[in-house]
């Protein structure tokens, strides 16, 4: 973060950078992301001298325009808080350069002037180039601009914008620290995950500004577009997107090849093509299904996801894991495809159901365990109130999407380091399957991580205060009994399991608290053992 930021948080931002660089554009979508007025300066002069700035230029001459751009910053440099788009040579007087310094923050879009020329291709109103006819103006704009870099180059930070407006917002937040916002780093591929409290109502802009398809299809479930499908598509359509809303009903049973086959229905009636941009609006469920239906529909087609549920925002919506169930087993079908971008909004856990976030809390558990120390005793100090209070767990969020981003980007496919994240789900999967989905994702997973820390006991060294430290958490965690379980039909789903390598389950286990291991040495004798210890607990 800059000085003037850590000192002074409220400081204005001040964007800089050639004519034609995006910095209204981008100024724009930074201003609401981060909760900032915007202002931009050719318009407030353009405005106060009730005139175009090429009539300024035309009555008054450069150095006449300079002098109202000089008096225009004075005013606006006394204000607080704002984000404010800069005229490309606002920063050349030294006058003006010093108030930025002193006022603000300064970032630097910096974009080629091939790209600056062919974004001002058809441009008629900036007065320093409307004298050169088209074919000139690269060479005009990489004069002007080689004359001004020495002044850009002084900025707190430069950023490229060169690709959308959203990502050059991204880096800008990333760099300035003032809004949790995580990497997801795989090349061509990679994304941003936005942790936003209240940024729903900002999806029809933020979406906007990563030049997406002209058309959107919400899919959703029936619960969630009660509550927020209105919102949704109002936000879009106000930004120029058509918009369709298409919901399936909610439950773990409705991720299915079904559903998959009657949304493709849907998306082909609806006029849906490879221009259109699939956007999950939902829990795991739904952030599953529709982003296996936007890998394989049309052979691929971009996708957002929005997750509703504590279980989605920490885990499921990062990674680009999709698909649907099978009869003989859990999440046998899908694809690995990554998103565009994840816009989180913890403020939608308020509508949450509390069973839900205790779910949720499950896979925040199970961070701590294979990463994190010091986010198992946060829990073991908070867990209740954390159950209660869903405002408090933005900053945990972060730092869920985080570690799992780091080890995504590490491992996309899961061939090493991505199956830690695996820690408690073979047996979980199976004790939810067995149980007809009547446990939720996470309880299951609170079991199977119960069973997981006892096999590490057993089979990888955990010692026995930590796993009493695991048994005591995980106790704190509202779950319903496995006494009506066949146990049986968990064995038979486990050797189903998509992990299975010939005909041996590989387990995540725990040498100590943060640090996992792969073990292949449980037996299924060992599975039943403690499976059994289980039921009366």
């Amino acid at each position: 973060m800059s000085e003037n930021l850590k000192q002074a948080p409220d400081s204005n931002i001040y964007l800089v950078g050639f004519m034609g660089a995006g910095k209204s554009t981008v100024g724009r979508l930074l201003a609401r992301m981060v909760g900032r007025e915007f202002l931009d300066l050719d318009e407030q002069i353009a405005a106060h001298a009730n005139c175009s700035i090429s009539e300024i230029f035309a009555a008054e001459g450069e150095e006449g325009f300079r002098e109202r751009e000089s008096a225009a910053l004075r005013q606006v440099a006394r204000r607080k808080n704002l984000v404010i788009a800069l005229g490309g040579g606002a920063v050349l007087r030294d006058e003006n350069w010093k108030l930025i310094r002193k006022t603000g923050v300064s970032i630097y879009l910096h974009v080629r002037p091939k790209t600056l020329a062919q974004r001002l291709e058809r441009e008629v109103e900036r007065p320093l180039l409307l004298r050169f006819p088209p074919q000139q103006r690269l060479r005009k704009i990489t004069e002007l601009l080689h004359h001004r870099t020495a002044r850009y180059d002084q900025a707190d930070f430069t950023i490229c914008n060169e690709e959308t407006p959203a990502e050059a917002v991204a880096l800008i937040c990333q760099r300035l620290q003032i809004l949790p916002l995580v990497h997801v780093e795989l090349q061509e591929r990679s994304y941003f995950i936005w942790v936003k409290p209240g940024g729903l109502q900002h999806l029809g802009e933020l979406y906007a500004g990563y030049h997406l398809g002209p058309r959107a299809a919400i899919i959703t479930d029936t619960t969630v577009a009660q509550l927020y499908g209105e919102l949704l598509t109002n936000s879009l359509r106000t930004n120029g997107i058509e918009t369709v809303l298409v919901s399936v009903p909610p439950g773990e049973e409705h991720k299915s090849l079904q559903t998959a086959e009657w949304l493709y229905t849907r998306l082909l009636e609806a006029g849906s093509d490879r221009h259109t941009t699939i956007i999950a609006l939902g829990g795991g469920v739904i952030g599953d299904v529709a982003g296996f239906v936007a890998s394989t529909f049309l052979r691929g087609i971009p996708y957002v996801q929005i997750p509703t549920t504590l279980l989605a925002q920490v885990d499921s919506s990062v990674g680009g894991k999709t698909g649907v169930n099978h009869p003989l087993g859990k999440n046998l079908i899908g694809t690995f495809y990554q998103p565009r971008f994840v816009l989180i909004d913890p403020l939608l856990l308020q509508t949450l159901p509390e069973r839900e976030r205790w779910s949720g809390l499950a896979e925040v558990l199970k961070y701590g365990l294979i990463r994190d120390p010091a986010l198992f005793q946060r829990l073991e100090a908070d867990l209740e109130n954390l159950a209660k209070s869903p405002e408090k767990l933005v900053e945990i969020i972060a730092r869920c999407c985080t570690i799992k981003a780091e080890i995504v980007s590490a491992d996309e496919r899961e061939a090493s380091l991505r199956k830690f994240l695996n820690f408690g789900h073979t047996v979980g999967h199976a004790l939810e399957a067995a149980s007809g989905y009547q446990l939720r994702h996470g309880e299951a997973i609170a079991w199977g991580m119960l069973i997981a820390a006892r096999l590490s006991h057993e089979k990888s060294g955990l010692s026995t205060s930590e796993l009493e430290r695991i048994e005591s958490l995980l106790a704190r965690f509202p779950k319903p009994s496995l006494a009506q379980i066949d146990l049986a039909k968990v064995q038979e789903l486990i050797r189903r399991d998509k992990k299975v390598r010939d005909g041996r389950v590989q387990f995540v286990l725990l040498r100590t608290i943060g640090e996992p291991v792969l073990c292949d040495a449980v037996t299924e004798s060992d599975l039943e053992e403690t499976l059994q210890a289980l039921r009366t607990v």
